[in-house]
């Protein structure tokens, strides 16, 4: 399994649509992690017009999240995951007072400096953490139950774009060896 860097954004709403956030950054080995905090609004009713325009939800959300210091203290250790040459495992952690931020469409959030939202980004791990103030246990199901569907797209008028084709074979023993024994439907 490689290293990573990681990188945790935590929401908690304050009141209305302010919010405070809290940056945790570590690398492999760090004996003590780096923390940032500070206040943002998110004005929830422009983000809702802007569903149809992946770069400007993505810009605007990143706008909304990092700002000033907090803005600095990520750029700083992004900067850092690059130098050491691993990737950043990104995860979001909205608390349950700010439930509301996940209508949000937070895999279009973006680097300021990169078109590509953190969502499909080869060189970050993505995951939205939602909490619960339900004490109530989750009944997990057994492994023999779960199973995973994988889909593998390779368009027809590829070479037209000036794209390659999808070798669709190797995708899916990709997906077969990443998902062990899971049961797995395939759809080509």
């Amino acid at each position: 399994m490689p290293d990573y860097a990681d990188l945790e954004i935590g929401l908690r709403r304050l009141e209305g649509e302010d919010y405070n956030i809290e940056l945790r950054f570590n690398l492999p080995g760090d004996e003590e992690e780096k923390r940032a905090s500070g206040q943002t609004q998110i004005p929830l009713n422009q983000l809702g017009g802007l569903q149809d325009d992946t770069v400007a939800d993505g810009a605007t959300l990143f706008t909304d999240l990092c700002a000033g210091d907090l803005l600095n203290r990520y750029s700083e250790w992004l900067g850092r995951a690059r130098e050491n040459n691993l990737p950043l495992r990104l995860r979001l952690a909205i608390d349950p007072s700010a439930a509301i931020l996940n209508s949000l469409h937070w895999e279009k959030l973006r680097d300021p400096g990169s078109e590509v939202p953190f969502g499909v980004d080869e060189n970050l791990s993505f995951t939205r953490w939602v909490s619960s103030t339900s004490g109530g246990s989750v009944r997990l199901s057994p492994k023999e139950e779960l199973k995973a569907l994988v889909v593998v797209a390779n368009p027809k008028d590829l070479a037209e774009a000036g794209l390659a084709a999808v070798d669709v074979a190797a995708e899916l023993a990709r997906a077969r060896q990443a998902l062990w024994n899971l049961r797995m439907s395939a759809l080509p």
